[in-house]
Parts: structure tokens; sequence; C-alpha cells
């Protein structure tokens, strides 16, 4: 009887340890189309932004130097920025690539292959 009894606590403790597990994986789910839906409304952002520099540059005639500066003082990745508007800057004699500055240090990470 006593047998019976430990089964079905341990039978139980293992239910409600999935129905948790299952409920967190829910919020998981929810907190990374939350975080790709961010990421989605930036990146387009960053793409308007990006074809409004070209613009500037090749028919508005911007400064170049300045836009080279800015890159690096900002640390921005030229090498996830539009390839269209980094041509249009190199092409009027600012090297903007390779990408002159140090790194932002990512302390967090999403997925990770550490278990």
């Amino acid at each position: 009887m006593k047998t019976t009894t430990n089964k079905t606590n341990a039978t139980n403790d293992a239910v409600s340890r999935v129905a948790e597990i299952a409920k967190r994986q829910r919020r998981i789910t929810e907190i990374l189309n939350a975080a790709a839906a961010e990421v989605e409304t930036l990146a387009s952002a960053n793409t308007l932004d990006e074809r409004e520099i070209e613009r500037l540059v090749t028919r508005g005639g911007a400064d170049v130097k300045a836009i080279g500066k800015a890159l690096a003082a900002n640390q921005a990745r030229v090498s996830d920025m539009s390839s269209r508007m980094v041509d249009a800057i190199e092409r009027r004699g600012q090297r903007v690539w390779p990408e002159r500055y140090e790194p932002i240090a990512k302390p967090w990470c999403i997925v990770s292959n550490n278990f």
C-alpha cells in the first residue's frame, strides 16, 4: 500500500512538473516572439535611414568624411548596413570598411549551447 502512495506521489509530482515546463516554454515563446517583432521594427527603421543616407550622399552631396567619423564614433556595424550605402560613401573617397571600432560586448545570450 505504501508503494502505491509513493508511486502516486511521484506521478503527481512529475505531472505537475510537466505542466510547469510547458508553462515556461510558452512564456519563452512569447518573449522570443515579442523580441522578434521589435527587432523587425528596428531593422525596418535602419533600412529606411540607410536609404536616406545613400540618397543624401549621392544626390545631396553630404560630407562623407563626417559620415565616416560618425560611423566610427557611434560604433556602427557597417557589415550590417546596406551595401549600396557603404558603396556610395566609399565611391566618394571615405573608407568605412573594414570597420575600425571596438565591438560592443554582449553579456546576454538568447541561445546557448552550454548546458
